[in-house]
């Protein structure tokens, strides 16, 4: 057989095999183990793939199949859903740049308009992948012989006429033996919406996989990093100057204002009217972290318009820039400020650590720009940017968030303050060994009401699927056997 034929047929053999994995594994929630099994499969056929039909992988995008595969492996570690999103989100962001830059280009290289435009061609290539690969990459028309169209044709007639012989004697059978017929009627009553249900799935996921396959190692479009950007996508100093600055006046007005907030302390944003503390830390937070996260965009997109080759609109550039930067930083010790006086206030939830975490990768985003960009070394921007929200990431799943919620919000009942025991319960498994240690120190009616709630979530006995099984979820059902009768004990069941 050519050997574009074995390299098509395999493609297509390994993207079935993945959808059919797909369906077998990741249809149990919550992901755990499944995943992890799943990209590793995957992982496997790329690497056959590439080996059997030397399309060597030898572009700086290959490195990121390792962490694909560990973000996957942290979906099996950690039990949290928000860490389980933020680890599946950072696999989803690296296929892109391993189908464009698996086997050849520097991913260190990759600049912020080649990044943006990995997504829409890796987009395009799973979506048309498929089809390029059955049509155009099969040699049907040049290498598909008279002897193998008349196999072919042979084959179809045969089937034609075994069709209805098998109805027939099927007919007989059904007839002559009631288990037979019972077999058959079994058979022919199949769930046909289970069927559909299963067969759209590894569909679904086949043809995304046949398409991936497709555009990491035959894919044969330009290469990205020659594209150049077109001229109506410039414009001129005067206007990224007067955007920029009109900003810093509006961040420098703000700054001003909180001013008085972080020399005056709680008791001034008490003092002022109609406000409190929990006011000032709910109201401001967020929307201080979106006017953060924002900025930084809005700063790429702008020194990408400007022409390159004007000097002095880059001098102004990244003076206004600069400033900018620096006011957004105490725009960000302003959300921090907020965010602990919540703290004091309110105790450490999932969505205020995470966004505290998010602003850590900004203000380190934001130094990588001034250390890159300002100094007209853009291309590697995106290379540090992505590195240091993996890495980011990485150290979440190392520290386990819901553990740390844990401890703070328990730390506040040495200041006798309230313990929050629904939101506690309500965790993931990551928690429950910390969960445990906190139970006797808790008032009598939150630790009856922690410990029934981890009664019903540890230690009743439920099935869990294989195929959802991560360490801290095996680690917390252990602890809480181990600590079965304490449990028990508090919530009143013994």
């Amino acid at each position: 057989m050519h050997d574009k034929w074995k390299c098509g047929l395999s493609m297509l053999g390994g993207a079935l095999a993945l959808g059919v994995a797909a369906d077998l594994l990741l249809r149990q929630m919550p992901w755990g183990l499944n995943v992890f099994l799943w990209a590793a499969l995957f992982v496997v056929v790329i690497l056959l793939a590439s080996y059997r039909h030397r399309l060597p992988l030898a572009g700086g995008g290959r490195w990121l199949l390792l962490g694909m595969l560990g973000f996957a492996a942290a979906v099996a570690w950690r039990d949290s859903p928000t860490l389980k999103i933020c680890n599946l989100l950072a696999i989803v962001c690296s296929l892109p740049i391993i189908m464009l830059r698996g086997r050849f280009g520097d991913i260190r290289n990759l600049g912020i308009v080649q990044a943006a435009l990995c997504f829409g061609v890796a987009l395009l290539n799973i979506v048309i992948g498929p089809v390029l690969l059955i049509y155009c990459d099969l040699p049907w028309r040049t290498d598909l012989s008279d002897s193998y169209k008349r196999s072919g044709a042979a084959v179809l007639r045969g089937i034609v006429i075994a069709i209805p012989l098998l109805l027939a004697f099927v007919t007989l059978f059904v007839a002559a033996d009631a288990r037979f017929a019972e077999i058959i009627k079994q058979l022919c009553h199949l769930d046909a919406a289970a069927f559909l249900n299963h067969g759209l799935l590894v569909l679904a996921c086949a043809w995304a996989a046949g398409g991936f396959i497709r555009g990491t190692l035959i894919r044969e479009d330009a290469n990205l990093m020659t594209i150049e950007q077109p001229d109506w996508l410039h414009i001129g100093f005067v206007e990224i100057s007067i955007v920029l600055a009109s900003i810093n006046t509006l961040f420098l007005f703000f700054v001003c204002v909180q001013a008085t907030y972080f020399f005056g302390g709680q008791s001034h944003v008490i003092a002022t009217a109609g406000l409190t503390a929990a006011d000032y830390a709910r109201r401001g937070f967020f929307e201080l972290v979106t006017v953060a996260g924002l900025v930084l965009p809005l700063l790429l997109i702008a020194e990408a318009l400007l022409r390159e080759d004007n000097t002095r609109g880059w001098k102004w550039f990244r003076a206004l820039a600069s400033v900018l930067i620096l006011l957004t930083f105490l725009v960000m010790a302003s959300a921090v400020q907020r965010m602990a006086l919540y703290h004091i206030g309110f105790g450490m939830t999932e969505l205020r650590f995470y966004t505290t975490a998010f602003m850590g990768w900004l203000a380190l985003a934001f130094l990588w720009y001034g250390a890159t960009v300002l100094r007209r070394r853009r291309e590697i921007f995106v290379f540090g940017a992505v590195v240091g929200a993996f890495a980011c990431l990485a150290v979440l799943n190392i520290v386990n968030p819901d553990s740390v919620i844990v401890r703070v919000n328990a730390a506040r009942l040495a200041q006798h303050r309230s313990f929050d025991a629904d939101y506690a319960g309500s965790l993931s498994a990551d928690a429950v060994p910390e969960l445990i240690q906190v139970l006797p120190r808790l008032s009598d009616s939150d630790r009856h009401k922690l410990a029934d709630l981890m009664c019903k979530r540890w230690i009743e006995p439920r099935a869990d699927d294989w195929r959802v099984w991560s360490v801290d979820r095996a680690a917390a059902n252990a602890a809480a056997k181990r600590s079965a009768q304490t449990i028990l004990t508090f919530a009143g069941r013994n």
